[in-house]
């Protein structure tokens, strides 16, 4: 028996296809470019699908993802594995920037481990401290980047990482605490933040390949031994911020050649610089002498201690500095120029040919004075002393006097005659510059004419 069915539009026979009207099949809807299946999510090239928001002109910062549910890309597999160990919340064998971000203490989970690198600890963003002993002994340890919020530093947090390189402390830590880096032996450079306030004891000491260090401005207190037997030590600026060196804060530290001390500082420790051997320049700014310690400056020699030119005599009595009242050279540190003696000595009794030939004898008028002048690498000519040829009368112009062949230059004012030599006192010298000293005459106009005879070179220290 054949059963048939009515359908909206149509009849569908039993073989299950519609008959329209007016007769005839009909085949199946064709389906739309672009269906939307929740299991087929849309092309990957269509820039509107959210599950691909990748915009090549603006690429997600990998520091700072969007989804803080991505896994962190650790470069090294010991620390990843230390890290899963302890804060993989989800246990997916991962951490993520989230799980990260949520650990507040390390403890010394990492303390002697073989962990060669841990630059992701930077996204450990609720970290305040690194604890005490934290990385002690992680002597495969070669780089590291602090997280920065930390605040404190703690005792031995890093000592005896012999093999970490370099170290930044962000400007939100306040205290480096004792041994923090003892013993970093391969550590070349440190560079200290702007937040910093104390440099605990031994912090750095036995840092033996650690060559610069930069002081952030906000450090009160270096403390004791801190950078001793940094041996590599060359370079080491101290800012305004600090009022107390602390006992051997430099010892042995036996590559610094120059120091400066700025007039912050109110109290130095003893031995503070003690066997820094080639520590040939220190500058100390304070017009009052810092409360000392002994041995401040002991086992080096020909040292000069630059202080400021009104306060020489204050430093050569006050205690413990008196030791080194030969050291000390008065400067002015407004115009970075010494201000102290240099002697140039010249035989007295010695005949001083002043015959030669002057640059431009036609400009020489008959009131120049004659005398001896210095001159700085050919600039800021100053005249010495002037003076005339021994026996002639004062009142002879120097066209009189340029008519006797020789001038003795005994002559000289009888205070600046000692143990048979005329010194001539030159003041306003920069260290290290080379002055040449001239016979010759200034005239009227300023101009300055020289013989070329009698011409000595002399270095200022």
């Amino acid at each position: 028996m054949l059963f048939t069915a009515c359908t909206e539009g149509g009849v569908i026979d039993e073989g299950g296809t519609t008959e329209q009207p007016g007769g005839g099949n009909t085949e199946e809807p064709e389906s739309p470019e672009n269906p939307e299946d929740p299991e087929n999510p849309e092309n990957p090239e269509n820039p509107e699908n959210p599950e691909n928001p990748e915009d090549p002109e603006n690429p997600e910062d990998p520091e700072n993802p969007a989804d803080k549910t991505r896994a962190i890309e650790f470069q090294d597999e010991n620390t990843k594995l230390i890290c899963t160990l302890h804060w993989d919340e989800d246990e997916d064998g991962e951490l993520s920037y989230e799980e990260a971000a949520a650990v507040t203490s390390i403890g010394t989970i990492f303390n002697g481990s073989q962990i060669l690198a841990f630059t992701e600890l930077k996204y450990f963003t609720s970290l305040r401290k690194i604890e005490d002993s934290a990385f002690e002994g992680c002597n495969s340890l070669v780089k590291i980047t602090l997280p920065e919020q930390i605040t404190t530093i703690g005792e031995d947090a890093f000592s005896e990482c012999a093999n970490l390189t370099k170290i930044v402390i962000p400007d939100s830590v306040t205290l480096i605490d004792s041994n923090a880096f003892y013993e970093c032996i391969r550590l070349t450079s440190a560079t200290i933040g702007n937040g910093v306030t104390e440099i605990g004891w031994y912090a750095f000491q036995d840092c033996t390949s650690l060559a610069s260090v930069t002081i952030g401005n906000s450090v009160t207190l270096i403390g004791d031994a801190a950078f001793s037997y940094c041996s590599s030590l060359t370079n080491v600026i101290i800012p305004n911020s600090v009022n107390t060196i602390e006992d051997e804060a430099f010892i042995e530290c036996t590559s610094l050649k120059s120091i400066t001390i700025p007039d912050s500082v109110t109290s130095i420790g003893q031995q503070a610089f003690d066997g820094c051997t080639r520590l040939k320049e220190v500058y100390c700014k304070a017009t009052t002498p810092p409360a000392g310690g002994k041995y401040m400056f002991n086992g080096i020699e020909q040292q000069k201690i630059y202080v400021p030119k009104e306060s020489v005599n204050a430093y050569k009595s006050a205690e413990y500095w008196k030791v080194y009242a030969s050291r000390f050279v008065g400067y002015d540190f407004d115009k970075n120029t010494i201000d102290t003696d240099v002697e140039i000595a010249v035989a007295v009794g010695s005949v001083v040919d002043i015959t030669g030939n002057p640059e431009n004898e036609a400009s020489c008028p008959s009131d120049s004075t004659m005398g001896i002048y210095i001159e700085a690498n050919g600039n800021e000519i100053k005249s010495i002393m002037t003076f005339i040829a021994a026996g002639v009368p004062a009142e002879l112009t120097p066209e009189e006097a340029l008519a006797h062949p020789t001038a003795d230059i005994s002559n000289f004012i009888p205070d600046l005659i000692e143990d048979g030599y005329v010194i001539f006192v030159l003041s306003g010298l920069t260290p290290g510059t080379t002055y040449d000293i001239f016979l010759g005459f200034t005239t009227i106009y300023g101009e300055t004419k020289y013989f070329h005879k009698q011409h000595t070179t002399a270095a200022a220290e």
